[in-house]
């Protein structure tokens, strides 16, 4: 699917105008736009996920707040896993 947005987008960057319709109604109105800070020249896909990637753990630790294990779960990773990125990413755990 990212493929086929890549290569279907308009412009620079991937706009929810060019993911399928079933995906667009479910994207959060905060993922539409990069973060502030984030090179809008870049188009790595590696930066991105790992951002995403970053502010979705964020987000489950503050729904959960700071449930590893409930987090875990939102996340659908295992909890070793949450541990892990959570040091990587020097998020807090609350």
């Amino acid at each position: 699917m990212i493929e086929r947005a890549v290569l279907l987008a308009k412009g620079r960057f991937i706009t929810p105008e060019d993911l399928p319709t079933h995906i667009r109604t479910h994207i959060p109105s905060d993922y539409t736009s990069m973060p502030p800070g984030f090179p809008e020249d870049s188009l790595s896909i590696r930066k991105a996920s790992t951002w995403l990637e970053r502010d979705l753990i964020q987000k489950a630790l503050e729904r959960t707040g700071g449930n590893l294990t409930q987090a875990a779960k939102i996340l659908e990773i295992s909890r070793p896993t949450l541990d892990a990125k959570i040091k990587e990413y020097e998020l807090k755990k609350k």
